[in-house]
């Protein structure tokens, strides 16, 4: 099972309808389903935020953004949560405040307590490398989108472009 992440827990302080929710998952495929409304949507929007952040759009578009529309519904403390994760035998924790500004992000090792960095990438390189766009188009591929996007067939195309003027024979398939 070399570099597969397992997201073993997720704790959420305030994001959208939850406060104060803990989630424990199994390894495995988790099932999560309930009513229109019960936070099934949240719950993605909360996983997503939390590998990529939840940036705040500037001028109208802010009233429609994703930060927006998960902000707290009620208590206006901590706009953000945790979550513990398994890549290649070792726990991570990871902790995000969404709040536009704030520093009080945190990843580090729970086996031997080695402090990552999520600005200078750490985070990324656990997740395999993954960008956005291809965690959208392939990990995580929300309700109603099977459809691939073109941010996808860009970076493909990208990639390919740089591995053919490279000429050195070899291709990192991971």
């Amino acid at each position: 099972k070399t570099g597969i992440m397992i997201i073993r827990e997720l704790k959420i302080k305030n994001f959208g309808r939850f406060h104060n929710k803990e989630i424990p998952l199994e390894e495995g495929i988790n099932l999560i389903y309930g009513e229109n409304g019960s936070g099934k949507s949240t719950l993605y929007a909360f996983i997503r935020g939390m590998f990529f952040g939840m940036p705040r759009l500037r001028g109208r578009a802010a009233a429609s953004d994703t930060y927006s529309r998960y902000e707290p519904w009620e208590a206006a403390g901590d706009y953000g949560g945790s979550m513990r994760f398994c890549v290649e035998g070792r726990n991570f924790f990871l902790r995000r405040c969404f709040y536009k500004g704030s520093r009080d992000n945190q990843l580090y090792c729970e086996d031997d307590g080695e402090v990552l960095s999520i600005d200078n990438g750490d985070l990324q390189m656990l997740m395999g490398g993954i960008s956005e766009v291809v965690y959208d188009n392939t990990v995580s591929v929300g309700q109603l989108k099977a459809k691939t996007g073109d941010g996808l067939a860009a970076q493909l195309r990208d990639y390919m472009a740089g591995y053919q003027g490279s000429m050195d024979g070899s291709l990192n398939l991971q």
